[in-house]
């Protein structure tokens, strides 16, 4: 099975973008994810991982970490993910 670049980058933005709705619904901000969930200085690079931008995406530690902190389940962040 072959799986393009475009797909796996695609991937990477539907879970940015599930991060990001969760993150704001529960009312957080960049910063406190970075500060409280993922022991990081500043948001810039929550930014990056949102945006996907500079090759940058979520991680499953992080995705772990910001579950734990916004209290949801993992599994909400790979909503609307379909195996092609």
């Amino acid at each position: 099975m072959n799986i393009s670049d475009k797909t796996i980058m695609q991937f990477y933005k539907n879970i940015a973008h599930n991060v990001q709705k969760k993150r704001i619904d529960k009312g957080k901000s960049q910063l406190d994810i970075a500060y409280e969930a993922l022991n990081l200085s500043n948001d810039s690079f929550v930014s990056k991982l949102e945006n996907c931008s500079e090759g940058k995406h979520f991680n499953l530690e992080q995705l772990y970490r910001i579950s734990i902190y916004l209290e949801c389940d993992i599994n909400d962040f790979f909503k609307g993910i379909e195996n092609e």
